[in-house]
């Protein structure tokens, strides 16, 4: 089913972020620090997305066909949080307290402050078809990365922007300190289009200057200023294809990568 990017499918993103979001707060508060913020981190799924074993036993797992947050524990303990018709502030409460209920780790009073209470509408045939979207981009990036040479961190979901991504280090393996590249998929925010991006740390403005790739468009007013291909541009495109465009925007990059000590 291909995805129809209209306000079903905005709505219906947001409800899915959302329960990311809830997923990640909860690692936030429990999960030990590693290097490049990968504790943050949500692994993809062939239903969506899973916070992977959590310290004090079991995982939390977004389920986009069901339009749920979970919770599975060995030996019982399961529950389940629909994502439509309630709010975010609704949904990470229930979170907290029913982890709260079960862990010593978690209290319910770990609430933030600033959190959305209105109310989430979400599509179920809209989240089928973003999972898909989702599977395949996930195929491209491992496959890319896999065809890169060097330090590389995981293929992941970031519950800040939703995006799936991971980082391919030139010199070093620290993101705030070493240059590196990142490969990613965004769903987009407010109105936006989904896009495949890529942009390499720290580089020269020369790069920019350089005709983009056929349905690329560079943007600067990113923090890190990098490349885009909206998802009309390669919804069709072979995915060997797909991985070849980005593993050619490596090799132009490369050259315009400033060294650090």
């Amino acid at each position: 089913m291909p995805l129809e990017v209209n306000d079903a499918w905005f709505k219906t993103r947001d409800a899915l972020h959302t329960g990311l979001r809830a997923v990640g707060w909860v690692k936030r508060l429990v999960a030990r620090p590693i290097p490049n913020y990968l504790h943050y981190a949500i692994v993809p799924t062939e239903y969506g997305a899973s916070s992977g074993d959590l310290p004090f036993g079991g995982e939390l797992v977004v389920d986009y066909p069901a339009l749920s947050v979970s919770y599975a524990k060995p030996g019982g303990g399961a529950f389940d949080i629909a994502l439509s018709g309630a709010s975010e502030q609704t949904i990470l409460r229930n979170l907290l307290e029913m982890l709260a209920s079960q862990h010593d780790q978690i209290s319910a009073a770990n609430l933030p402050e600033s959190i959305s209470d209105g109310r989430l509408i979400a599509d179920e045939a809209s989240a089928v078809a973003y999972l898909k979207i989702q599977t395949k981009m996930n195929r491209v990036l491992n496959q890319a990365r896999n065809k890169l040479a060097g330090t590389k961190t995981p293929v992941v979901l970031w519950p800040h922007g939703f995006d799936l991504s991971f980082l391919y280090f030139l010199k070093g393996q620290s993101e705030d300190h070493d240059p590196h590249m990142n490969f990613g998929f965004s769903p987009g925010q407010l109105k936006d289009q989904p896009y495949l991006y890529h942009y390499a740390w720290p580089v020269r403005e020369e790069l920019f200057g350089l005709e983009p790739p056929s349905g690329g468009q560079w943007q600067s007013q990113w923090s890190v200023p990098g490349i885009k291909f909206e998802l009309e541009h390669i919804r069709s495109m072979p995915l060997d294809e797909t991985v070849d465009l980005l593993i050619n925007l490596s090799d132009t990059a490369k050259p315009y990568i400033k060294e650090r000590g």
